[in-house]
């Protein structure tokens, strides 16, 4: 009986355990360290976008290009473009998980097809935690690696017809701080810290707006679909005060509760224009021409302090750029509209 040398048997094994190995190492691998792993690092790059100008392609484009992991918290979600592609993810293996807001207001139980539809995607979906009065945030993270932030919902109306923007980044504490938010919401745990970068509700959101008005030495031009926190108002009152170029564009339809203070703000010479198409759910405020914040977040008390919501404030010049001359198209476009006027528009409009 001949024995094989010891060399080749040592070789045999090590090749058998190393194909074990390989084979069952994904398996041990999280959600996360398989994205990392499959994924190369690039160059942080941030780029705005603008509704409906750009329609489908910031957002699908990223969804299509997924190769690990969705994430995504999002008030209103409807689109079947958007939620074929998500199909699509899931199909290729992309693991895709979604917050949505059980009760929007006004639309009682108008989540629930599309929660179903989600999970016979293959998708986890859970609702919002309780402990606020609306997930009202609007945004995805994908591949762990890079964040969208946006005004719009995920409808047919923020894509085609509303003026929405949106950031799109792969600066790593973005989308750190993006993933302890969604991952809190998700695990409903009552608590965000170490939010530094991002705009939250209800942790930093007021204090973080309220600081960006006030260190106005020029201009604050925004727009706004609701107006009535009384914090945020009297900054605006401020700044015009002190010499700011204060303007503010609003839809013909402003809710009501929103006019007494564009009556008071004529007083402090804030300039208002109303503008007719596209409708107005931006959220957007440029600061001095030199950094703008993008989010969820309304000017209220709802929004600022009880909602879930996600903003982000960039600085770089092809983003201000961008949204500089959408908002000045815009501004051109809009008819101006005195204390008389402004009294006389009005709806049940609100988003909170």
């Amino acid at each position: 009986m001949k024995f094989k040398p010891l060399w080749l048997l040592l070789g045999v094994v090590l090749i058998v355990a190393t194909t074990v190995a390989v084979q069952f190492l994904p398996l041990r691998l999280s959600r996360d360290e398989r994205c990392v792993r499959n994924l190369s690092t690039t160059t942080a790059v941030t780029s705005v976008f603008v509704q409906p100008d750009d329609g489908y392609a910031p957002v699908l484009n990223e969804i299509t290009n997924a190769r690990c992991t969705i994430d995504i918290n999002m008030y209103l979600l409807s689109d079947d473009v958007i939620i074929g592609a998500l199909a699509d993810a899931e199909e290729r293996g992309v693991d895709v998980r979604v917050i949505l807001e059980r009760n929007p207001f006004n639309t009682y139980g108008s989540q629930n097809d599309v929660f179903v539809q989600l999970e016979g995607l293959g998708a986890e979906v859970i609702w919002s935690s309780g402990q606020f009065q609306y997930s009202h945030a609007k945004y995805m993270i994908v591949d762990n690696q890079v964040l969208v932030v946006t005004n719009q919902n995920f409808t047919g109306a923020g894509f085609n017809s509303n003026r929405e923007f949106g950031i799109v980044t792969t600066d790593p504490a973005f989308v750190a701080q993006a993933n302890a938010v969604f991952l809190a919401d998700w695990l409903r745990e009552d608590a965000v810290v170490g939010i530094t970068s991002l705009i939250v509700s209800p942790v930093n959101a007021r204090a973080r707006i309220i600081e960006l008005i006030n260190g106005a030495e020029e201009s604050v031009w925004l727009y706004a679909e609701v107006l009535r926190d009384e914090q945020f108002t009297q900054a605006l009152d401020d700044a015009a005060d002190r010499g700011v170029d204060v303007r503010v564009i609003v839809n013909p339809s402003t809710d009501d509760e929103d006019v007494p203070y564009f009556l008071d703000a004529f007083d402090h010479g804030v300039q208002i224009r109303v503008q007719e198409k596209p409708y107005v759910h931006a959220k957007l405020i440029i600061v001095d021409g030199t950094k703008a914040l993008v989010g969820s977040q309304n000017y209220s008390y709802t929004s600022l302090d009880r909602n879930r919501e996600i903003g982000m404030i960039v600085d770089d010049a092809d983003s201000i750029t961008r949204l500089t001359d959408v908002y000045l198209s815009d501004w051109v476009r809009a008819y101006p509209v005195d204390s008389v006027a402004i009294s006389c528009i009005g709806s049940e409009t609100y988003d909170p």
